[in-house]
């Protein structure tokens, strides 16, 4: 599959708004908030650590998140191209 001009609004929020939001919204997060990847500025925080793919692809040292299993190779792809062209707020 070819990935190209990926759009936050369009094709990221979704993702976590389905997979990771039920934890990590300003509303529901299980970290009292240290975690909270809602909205372009807390999610980029995550992004620009380099913490967000090591998570997402279950690499070690990192938290495995979701807990309930990986997301699909199609999503953790779509964030990939996403980070890649720049995280843009778009």
């Amino acid at each position: 599959m070819v990935l190209e001009d990926i759009s936050y609004l369009t094709n990221i929020e979704p993702i976590l708004q389905n997979n990771c939001y039920g934890c990590h919204s300003m509303a529901n997060s299980v970290n009292g908030g240290e975690h909270v990847l809602e909205g372009y500025t807390e999610l980029k925080k995550f992004v620009d650590q380099e913490k967000l793919l090591g998570v997402i692809r279950y690499e070690d040292g990192f938290s495995q998140m979701p807990p309930f299993g990986m997301l699909s190779a199609t999503q953790i792809e779509t964030i990939e191209v996403w980070i890649e062209e720049g995280a843009l707020d778009n």
